[in-house]
């Protein structure tokens, strides 16, 4: 006979067990022993069940702890270690199993763990559940900075058993987080930068026009008065005020890169030799200058004289950051700049590079200053007493030339500035002075003037009329052509503004030239257009005079044009 037994688990048949024997040997007494014989089988196959599922529970926990990327420590209520896994080891430089009863740095104790173990950014009896970034130190010293989070096991009655972090390392991470908002801030400053350059570039293109009819005007009336008459005093001031707003116009052209220039090879050290007795004199003698110069310092491409405005700008600087006695050290060094290091800097590019460094012992800047002070007009100074206009000059030079600058600087320490141009492969011309004394400024050549600001072009055909030429005026390109055309006899010299509405210069010149081919060309203009230069350099065999002028420059001008041999 087969007898069936349920066994019950939580109320309900969990399973039924089955026996067969000789029917008189099943009296209920022994029922109830095969029930609990059944129960207890029941117990032992639901155990391994339940081992097995535990042992799997535990190598895919031992999967996931050993071979996580992330760190993952379980630490003590006394903040102990009680088992950390590779990466957690790796990250703060410890071998596996190295860390495993030490304090752990996630959980700072009062004496801050005496060394012992990395230590954390700040104190307390550990950090609660949540999500945190730490600053720890790796075994070897080297700091890093940790993303956590944390999560607080409790036991049975509700206390902390102990404590899980899973951490990271985002060291890298912000490094490079860094860099970005760094290269963010710095082209938000050059594209603010160069607004306020080209808005300072129309500016003083039409304020030199302004500059010129004043001191034109003031000029004349100054050579036909007599030279006891007291209204010549008011009239020479006139001009020397007008000589200074034209100083402050360069100063915006040289910011804006919009002045016109002519490159060629130049050899630092020779530069800055040439320009210290002029510095020295410039800064006082309370002030010590130091000269540097670098062994076999890379040739450089630069406007000779844009280089000395640099020179006379940055001592002139430093002198006034200094405010007394001090030290100003200038020096030369060659450089070298890899892509790595021009993510750093926007204006950079990699390759090689002459450095001239200029430091000061001056009052310094604070942190907040220090991105502004290339801006126009900027100043730290009182009212008067600067410009604002210093720096910005350097600014523009050094981007003219497709170089950058760096700034260091710390309040009551001084300031560093490291002016990086890219270096040129070109033999440096070394040549003295330009005698600019010309005597002779005095002619009697036909010059053709073609000017559309009526002031300018009256008081410039004045001044070329006192100098003797005969004068042909036009207020534009197409009235210049037609004057030319009707005109029958030789033209020696075009005198022309560059920026003029209606035909394109270049045109009027090409049209004059098949007139009259042996013409010379002199430009002139409150600031540069890519009508005679590209990026402000002029273009080859292109004569060029900035507004504004004077008689003497013009005179000195149109003589060395038109003596000099074709």
């Amino acid at each position: 006979m087969t007898a069936a037994v349920p066994v019950s688990r939580e109320g309900s048949t969990a399973a039924l067990f089955a026996a067969s024997g000789i029917p008189s040997l099943l009296f209920k007494r022994r029922m109830q022993i095969l029930e609990y014989f059944a129960s207890v089988i029941l117990d032992l196959m639901e155990g391994r069940k339940i081992e097995s599922a535990l042992k799997e529970s535990q190598r895919r926990y031992r999967e996931i702890f050993d071979g996580g990327r992330d760190g993952m420590v379980m630490v003590s209520p006394g903040g102990r270690i009680l088992e950390a896994n590779p990466a957690y080891c790796e990250m703060l430089g410890y071998a596996p199993g190295e860390l495993v009863g030490a304090a752990d740095p996630l959980f700072p104790t009062d004496d801050q763990n005496k060394g012992t173990i990395a230590r954390p950014h700040d104190g307390g009896g550990g950090i609660e559940s949540g999500f945190y970034a730490m600053r720890l130190v790796r075994k070897d010293g080297a700091p890093i900075l940790v993303e956590v989070r944390a999560y607080s096991v409790p036991d049975q009655d509700g206390r902390p058993e102990y404590r899980w972090y899973l951490t990271r390392d985002i060291t890298e991470s912000e490094r490079l987080a860094l860099e970005t908002e760094q290269l963010r801030t710095q082209l938000e400053q050059a594209r603010k930068l160069e607004a306020i350059g080209r808005l300072a570039g129309g500016v003083a293109h039409d304020f030199n026009n302004l500059l010129m009819g004043i001191m034109n005007y003031a000029e004349l009336c100054r050579d036909s008065t007599a030279p006891g008459n007291p209204i010549r005093k008011w009239l020479d001031e006139i001009v020397n005020i007008t000589n200074r707003s034209a100083e402050l116009v360069k100063h915006l052209l040289a910011f804006a890169r919009k002045q016109a220039v002519s490159p060629r090879a130049l050899d630092i050290n020779d530069a800055v030799t040439n320009m210290l007795r002029m510095l020295r004199r410039l800064i006082g003698e309370d002030i010590e200058l130091n000269w540097i110069p670098g062994q076999d310092t890379r040739t450089i491409l630069i406007d000779p004289a844009q280089f000395d405005q640099l020179l006379v700008n940055m001592a002139l600087n430093a002198r006034d950051a200094m405010d007394g006695p001090g030290t100003l050290t200038i020096e030369s060094v060659n450089s070298q700049f890899d892509a790595g290091d021009c993510r750093v800097h926007p204006e950079c590019t990699p390759g090689a590079y002459s450095t001239v460094i200029i430091s000061d012992s001056g009052r310094g800047m604070e942190p907040d200053v220090i991105p502004h002070i290339f801006e126009p007009f900027f100043t730290t100074k009182g009212t008067g007493e600067g410009s604002g206009l210093g720096l910005a000059t350097v600014h523009g030079i050094v981007r003219q030339n497709n170089g950058f600058i760096t700034v260091y600087s710390e309040p009551g320490r001084g300031t560093t500035f490291r002016i990086h141009f890219p270096s040129h492969e070109g033999i440096p011309i070394r040549s003295g002075p330009v005698d600019t004394s010309v005597e002779q400024t005095a002619g009697d050549e036909t010059v053709l003037l073609v000017e559309d600001e009526e002031a300018v072009r009256t008081t410039v055909e004045a001044f070329l009329n006192r100098l003797g030429y005969r004068v042909l005026a036009a207020e534009g390109p197409e009235q210049a052509l037609e004057v030319a055309a009707a005109f029958q006899e030789r033209i020696d010299l075009l005198l022309t503004d560059v920026v003029m509405p209606g035909m394109n210069v270049r045109d009027l010149v090409a049209g004059m030239k098949q007139m009259h081919p042996d013409i010379r060309c002199l430009y002139m203009s409150g600031y540069t257009s890519n009508v005679i230069v590209h990026r402000g350099i002029l273009d080859d065999a292109v004569d060029f005079l900035a507004k504004p002028f004077t008689r003497d420059q013009l005179g000195r001008k149109l003589r060395e044009m038109l003596e000099r041999k074709c």
